[in-house]
């Protein structure tokens, strides 16, 4: 079965990439959702699927696989909350956008947090928004199992109420009056009229969505951002996404593993919106699998690193920046053990001090030189610099001592895409699929 024609109507439809699912999962998904039709021609399925907004929904449906839980990563609700105190002091009514949505855990999040921060029930708007109506359809109920809460809720807990479960799993409801705070939409964020008649917002969550789209849809998802993001704004993003935003015109908020930044304010008047520019990459990988090579920003490579994808948001003691640790040589990422060091490194490129997160890097290769994190750390830095070569030799450093670093194959996808040299491109983007299909396997046999 040819995968491109499905291909073509997924990007046309929701911006994907295909590159993100990989050839097997694509035509895992193919498959399943022509199953559900009785069709077995896929030139039959395709047509349908050109004619059927039901059929287009259900192939949505079966690729946009929502992973999300209440309160995920935890610090971003809490550089959330400190903002909204400040809001319920004033007496400041936020206007709060959550996109995409999914089944609605982070937007009940959200809501819990502006209650436990102050704000009345009536005291904000919340508009929470996807373009899955089977999605939209589970976050109205507001009924979850124990997959949707993985951490500890404390005082939070109070927020729901318990429903009997199957046997397996207890269920747990959003209260009445929680789930009255959230108004959910059917939308499509990367859509050119998204939301085109709503008043900024003081608060974006729009979460681990970008790495998966093709270049047209970054676009438009940060012409979209720009857009309905208020001047003054907090946009909370996804680890591996923040490089992006860095270089389409936004700044890191000095907050550790939040994940949010907001936009510098133009100093010509009228000009709030930030518009996208041409090609930059995110700096690493999802957390839960290889990401698609991506272009955003200005003149080709991010200007600040993300976190490697095993070690994001973590947690762990925040460590001096003279506090490097040795560690014996390993050939492993960084996120098989800890490294205070690395971690430092990143917490300091993540605020821009690129000087002393390179000198970190380079004191632990001065004690471990077969460290693949710290060339690829170092490789960010000559990027964010515009030393394409020097990233590239760096990263290929990187990718020599660990032939598994997602992060360094998704760069150097990138930087051959941005030279012009297509085919080593696809080399470097078939390898990071064949990793992804490999992890997948081995996720499914365990």
């Amino acid at each position: 079965m040819r995968l491109e024609p499905f291909a073509d109507i997924l990007a046309k439809a929701i911006g994907l990439d295909p590159a993100s699912l990989g050839e097997r999962g694509l035509r895992r998904a193919v498959e399943t959702a022509m199953s559900r039709t009785g069709l077995s021609d896929p030139q039959g399925y395709a047509r349908l699927l050109a004619s059927s907004p039901e059929a287009l929904d259900d192939l949505v449906r079966e690729t946009v696989v929502p992973e999300t839980w209440f309160f995920r990563d935890g610090e971003p609700f809490r550089c959330l909350g400190e903002r909204l105190r400040t809001f319920a002091r004033r007496g400041i009514s936020p206007r709060i956008l959550c996109a995409p949505c999914a089944t609605g855990e982070e937007a009940y999040s959200l809501a819990i947090t502006c209650l436990e921060s102050g704000l009345p029930p009536g005291g904000f708007h919340l508009a929470a928004v996807d373009i899955n109506a089977e999605a939209l359809a589970v976050a109205a109920r507001g009924e979850y199992g124990r997959n949707s809460f993985r951490d500890d809720l404390g005082d939070a807990a109070r927020h729901f109420v318990r429903r009997d479960g199957d046997g397996r799993s207890a269920v747990m409801a959003v209260r009445p009056e929680i789930a009255a705070t959230v108004t959910f939409l059917r939308d499509n964020i990367v859509g050119a009229g998204f939301l085109s008649k709503d008043k900024p917002f003081d608060i974006i969550f729009s979460r681990n969505l970008l790495i998966y789209l093709n270049p047209e849809a970054r676009g438009r998802l940060l012409a979209n951002i720009g857009r309905l993001l208020a001047p003054d704004g907090l946009l909370f993003v996804g680890h591996s996404e923040v490089p992006c935003f860095l270089s389409a015109g936004y700044r890191p908020v000095p907050h550790p593993r939040a994940f949010a930044c907001r936009r510098d304010i133009p100093e010509t008047p009228g000009s709030a919106a930030v518009q996208p520019a041409q090609p930059a990459a995110p700096a690493s990988a999802a957390a839960s699998r290889p990401p698609a090579p991506a272009t955003c920003g200005a003149a080709g490579l991010a200007r600040i690193p993300a976190r490697n994808p095993a070690r994001a948001a973590d947690g762990g003691p925040r460590p001096q920046a003279d506090g490097a640790r040795p560690t014996p040589p390993a050939r492993t990422t960084a996120g098989s053990g800890r490294d205070d060091s690395l971690d430092a490194a990143r917490r300091l490129a993540d605020q821009g001090e690129l000087a002393q997160a390179a000198a970190l890097c380079r004191r632990r290769l001065e004690t471990d030189g077969r460290c693949a994190e710290a060339y690829y750390l170092l490789g960010l830095v000559e990027a964010a610099k515009q030393q394409v070569e020097a990233a590239k030799s760096l990263f290929q450093k990187a990718l020599y001592l660990d032939p598994a670093h997602a992060a360094s194959l998704t760069q150097l996808a990138l930087i051959h895409e941005a030279l012009g040299d297509e085919p080593r491109a696809d080399l470097y983007r078939k390898r990071l699929r064949r990793l992804s299909e490999t992890e997948r396997g081995g996720h499914e046999r365990g």
